[in-house]
């Protein structure tokens, strides 16, 4: 019922290099995240999922382009011993769009966290399950795939 403050590590191997926190308040109980869509498709009544470095939550409806869920548990180790599936996520709004330059140049469009648009043109990251990408500009935010 009360804000939530999830301290996610800029960089699992460098803990030196601080976090990123982001701050869940419900609003009348209730909260709404950004998941990818890959991980929305997965999901279905009943399955439990682990907000990473927030909580757990039970899958109460899942259609197309939405997903209803309610707390399940906050627990970090009660996710580990259920082996449920760990999910990213922004809450909703604290995001920026971006676009990535596939090989075949196609164009993969998407959501990223906002501490994308302060990197500089040509630094290489890593998105999360993605890959690496080369950046080309910051706002707005189009970068280049590199590898996995």
């Amino acid at each position: 019922d009360g804000e939530q403050v999830a301290r996610l590590p800029l960089h699992p191997d460098h803990p030196e290099r601080g976090t990123k926190d982001y701050a869940v308040k419900p609003d009348d109980g209730h909260a709404s995240f950004v998941i990818s869509r890959r991980d929305a498709e997965k999901m279905a009544s009943g399955n439990i999922v682990r907000l990473m470095g927030l909580f757990n939550v039970e899958v109460l409806e899942a259609k197309p382009g939405r997903v209803e869920a309610r707390l399940h548990s906050e627990d970090y180790q009660e996710a580990r011993a259920l082996d449920v599936p760990f999910i990213h996520w922004l809450p909703e709004g604290v995001d920026v769009e971006v676009e990535v330059v596939m090989p075949d140049a196609s164009v993969a469009a998407g959501l990223a966290e906002p501490g994308c648009s302060a990197l500089p043109v040509d630094g290489v990251i890593q998105f999360e399950r993605f890959g690496f990408v080369r950046v080309d500009s910051a706002s707005p935010f189009v970068a280049y795939y590199t590898h996995n």
